[in-house]
C-alpha cells in the first residue's frame, strides 16, 4: 500500500503495528493477539527510531528581542552516538532559519522536547517526497528557506504570503515523528518557546488558519495525504493518547 495506517480505517479487522513488545490491537476492535510458542518481536521501532530533539534560541534583532520570540528547530540524532551535541546530530531541520545563534546573548536550549521517530519520515514531511535518488538525504533541511521547499509545505516570507512560523513547521515535523504513539506539539513542553502562543493564535497548530482563510498553501491534512501520512487529529489538543481513544 505504501501508506501509513492509523488504525481507524474502514473494514479493518485489527491493527497490530508491533512497535511495542506485545500483540496489542490498536484499533477500536481490541482484537489483541496471544503469542504462543517460541517467538521474539522483530520490531523496527528499536532499529529505525532515533532520538529527535527540539531546540530554540531567541530570534533575530536587538537584544531585547530575545524576550519576544524564539526560533525553533529540530535535530535528529545519530543512533547510539557517544558524542556530545552538536557532533551527535545526524540531520538538522532548521524550519526556515538555522540552528546556531548569531549572538552570544541568544541562549541556545536543546531540551525543549525529546521524542522518538524516523529520520526518513521527517525528511518526507519536510520536503513532501520520500528519500531516494530524486531526494537524497542531506545534512540539513529548511535552512533560511522561506519558499516552502523544505518547511513541510509552509511559506514563511512576505507580508501577505506568510503562512506560519518555525513553530508551526516544528509541529508538522513532530507529527511525522510521533503519529504512531500520539501527537506531541510544542505546547507539551515545559519550556515552551517565547512567542509560541502568539504564532499559534495567528496561524494555528499547523499553520492551517492562514491556509484556510487565504485559500493558499498546503493545509496540513492535504500535505499529510500527499506525503502518505495519516491526517492529524481533528482536535486542537496537543496531548492525545491513541491507545485510549481507539
Amino acid at each position: 500500500m505504501n501508506i501509513c495506517l492509523l488504525g481507524t480505517e474502514a473494514n479493518l479487522i485489527g491493527y497490530w503495528p508491533f512497535t511495542e513488545t506485545n500483540s496489542k490491537d490498536h484499533s477500536n476492535l481490541h482484537n489483541d493477539g496471544t503469542p504462543k510458542g517460541t517467538y521474539r518481536y522483530n520490531s523496527s521501532f528499536d532499529s529505525d527510531y532515533v532520538t529527535i530533539i527540539v531546540g530554540k534560541y531567541s530570534s533575530g534583532g536587538p537584544e531585547w528581542a530575545q524576550y519576544v520570540g524564539d526560533h525553533t528547530f529540530v535535530a535528529a540524532l545519530k543512533p547510539n552516538s557517544t558524542e556530545k551535541y552538536p557532533n551527535n546530530v545526524d540531520v538538522w531541520f532548521d524550519c526556515g532559519g538555522g540552528h546556531i545563534p548569531s549572538h552570544e546573548y541568544k541562549d541556545l536550549s536543546i531540551n525543549v522536547l525529546t521524542v522518538k521517530g524516523k529520520v526518513d519520515d521527517l525528511i518526507w514531511m519536510s520536503t513532501g517526497k520520500p528519500v531516494g535518488p530524486d531526494n537524497p538525504k542531506k545534512d540539513a533541511y529548511g535552512t533560511n528557506d522561506t519558499a516552502g521547499l523544505e518547511t513541510a509545505g509552509l511559506y514563511m516570507s512576505g507580508k501577505y504570503s506568510k503562512e506560519g512560523a518555525c513553530h508551526q513547521v516544528v509541529n508538522r515535523l513532530l507529527w511525522a515523528a510521533t503519529w504512531r504513539q500520539g501527537l506531541v506539539t510544542l505546547g507539551d513542553s515545559d519550556k515552551v518557546p517565547n512567542g509560541y502562543w502568539l504564532t499559534r493564535t495567528i496561524w494555528g497548530l499547523f499553520g492551517d488558519k492562514a491556509t484556510d482563510m487565504l485559500v493558499r498553501g498546503s493545509d496540513f491534512n492535504k500535505w499529510c495525504k500527499d506525503s502518505n501520512f495519516p491526517a492529524a487529529p481533528p482536535k486542537d489538543n496537543a496531548n492525545i493518547d491513541y491507545n485510549d481513544e481507539l
